[in-house]
């Protein structure tokens, strides 16, 4: 975990709007879903920025589709915040 929160730490800092788009170019946004209403979301760590491919198997773990990203933004927030108190 420790590698975790250290990639959390060293990766650029996203805010995540209603409008944000789910990825770049997709006209799917955070805000069209019927859950995770709280906006915005700062301080997520950008997805991209990790090393490994551990954020994308924990959006899979919640399924599929635009509830999965708000699902991932919020264990990548919650991880950035552990690298904050790690500290």
């Amino acid at each position: 975990m420790r590698d975790c929160r250290a990639c959390a730490a060293e990766a650029p800092k996203l805010t995540i709007r209603p409008d944000t788009p789910l990825m770049a170019g997709s006209a799917v946004k955070y805000g069209d879903q019927e859950l995770y209403r709280e906006y915005p979301l700062t301080g997520v760590p950008d997805r991209a920025a990790f090393l490994c491919d551990w954020p994308y198997a924990a959006r899979r773990y919640n399924g599929s589709g635009p509830l999965s990203y708000n699902y991932q933004s919020r264990i990548l927030r919650n991880l950035g915040d552990l690298s904050v108190e790690a500290n």
